[in-house]
């Protein structure tokens, strides 16, 4: 209760009376004692907006030191002003000032502050008189100070309202334009989506068609690794520079070797050098060089394990699209069997032709021995 009673009593005389308000005019805070320079307007609604609630007299300036703090972000002083309390002509001030601190919304103070009193009012007299035609002077020639600071006032919100509109106008031009270039670009993007999705379905198409191929070379390539492995005959298949670059089961199985052993290694080094054999050689160069083939040309070799053997070679080339390299597919017959069963029947047919040649030179000795024969008998006769 004490120190309630102390604060009161320096808030209403040590204090300044002084109210914060917001950017709506509304007062949120007061201090000190405002009742000299604020009162509830009479009649209506009441309100706490402070252009309602302050005293005539100093209206015009509070407005205008409201809205050029507000302008400038500067604190704004207004002086002697004069007002009428109980009777007593006094003079006052106020100052509005923008409030740095950390706030949802801008805040103000205005600050009042009362000054000496004038002299009373004297109602009868002369002296009464010119006193009070002094203080109308002084009130006009505030007042026409005042309508001229206001017009000045006027005319500079006026070049601020034309600048902010040519501002405004300039804005809403680069905005019109920018916009027609946005619409542009707009049917820019849209033209490009076009694009773009015929592209994107033609790539899903040719992407559909690489798959589609790709299936068929992969089918294609099992199927011909499918063969050559199932091939009776021996297959090597040798790049440019005739190295081997794979063979086929029948290869490894008929002269017992592996496959570590062949792939990677040139042809003429296989085994003992079995096919190093110089004309083997040329006709293998010219396979590649001037794209040929040979058939039948015949090799025979004691092979290790083997005995001797008599092998048919047939060539051609080949092209691998993929790569675009050039390939040797050489096919080895083993004719070992077949030329030792020739070379029996032939024998076999020698010899039945000398028995039946024998056999009709014994009919035709005989033939002419009888008719021999028979021409003596007749000269008997």
């Amino acid at each position: 209760m004490l120190d309630s009673a102390i604060d009161s009593v320096l808030l209403s005389r040590y204090m300044p009376a002084c109210a914060i308000i917001n950017k709506d005019m509304n007062i949120l805070q007061f201090r000190g004692s405002t009742s000299t320079f604020l009162m509830h307007p009479s009649g209506g609604k009441a309100s706490l907006n402070i252009l309602k609630m302050m005293r005539p007299e100093f209206a015009f300036e509070l407005r205008a030191a409201i809205s050029q703090a507000i302008k400038t972000n500067q604190s704004v002083n207004k002086k002697d002003i004069e007002i009428n309390i109980d009777a007593v002509l006094h003079r006052m001030s106020l100052e509005v000032s923008p409030l740095k601190v950390e706030w949802s919304e801008p805040l103000l103070m205005v600050v009042f502050t009362l000054h000496e009193s004038l002299d009373k009012f004297i109602s009868t007299g002369k002296h009464a008189a010119s006193r009070e035609v002094a203080q109308k002077d002084s009130r006009i020639k505030k007042l026409v100070e005042a309508l001229k600071n206001a017009r000045l006032e006027i005319d500079s919100v006026t070049e601020s309202q034309e600048t902010a509109y040519e501002e405004l106008q300039g804005a809403n031009e680069e905005i019109i334009s920018a916009n027609e270039e946005f619409q542009t670009l707009n049917e820019e993007l849209e033209t490009s989506k076009e694009e773009i999705e015929a592209t994107n379905d033609e790539l899903t198409s040719a992407n559909h068609q690489l798959k589609i191929h790709n299936e068929l070379l992969t089918e294609s390539y099992d199927l011909s690794e499918a063969i050559i492995a199932t091939l009776h005959e021996p297959l090597l298949i040798l790049n440019a520079n005739m190295n081997v670059k794979s063979a086929n089961v029948a290869f490894y199985q008929l002269f017992n070797v592996k496959k570590e052993e062949t792939e990677g290694k040139s042809v003429f080094e296989l085994g003992d050098k079995q096919w190093d054999n110089p004309q083997l050689r040329i006709l293998l160069k010219d396979v590649i060089s001037k794209n040929t083939s040979f058939q039948g040309f015949q090799v025979t070799h004691r092979f290790p394990g083997l005995g001797e053997k008599i092998m048919l070679l047939n060539a051609h080339r080949i092209i691998q699209k993929t790569q675009r390299e050039q390939l040797i597919l050489m096919v080895i017959s083993d004719i070992t069997e077949t030329k030792a069963l020739t070379i029996k029947l032939q024998k076999k047919e020698n010899e039945m032709f000398a028995e039946r040649l024998e056999e009709e030179q014994k009919a035709l000795k005989k033939s002419e021995r009888n008719e021999m024969r028979y021409s003596l008998s007749l000269i008997h006769i």
